[in-house]
């Protein structure tokens, strides 16, 4: 009975257009970031490159690609 409420009131909340969850959004260092990787990435700078360059690693090279809609060859 709890599980349906929950449910329910999940439902009426995306209804009103709420939504739950952690915003999927960049801070203003990771936001500059990203367009530093994008910019790397357009001059075909490897991922690996990158992510040395900017001290983070390959997969959030790629989520930073993948935010700012830059197409990477995978899936």
């Amino acid at each position: 009975m709890i599980r349906e409420r929950t449910h329910a009131g999940l439902a009426a909340a995306r209804a009103r257009g709420r939504q739950s969850g952690q915003p999927k959004c960049l801070s203003k260092a990771a936001l500059s970031k990203a367009q530093a990787a994008k910019t790397l990435y357009l001059q075909d700078k490897t991922v690996a490159e990158i992510g040395k360059l900017l001290g983070v690693g390959r997969a959030t090279i790629y989520r930073y690609l993948g935010h700012l809609g830059i197409p990477t060859g995978g899936s």
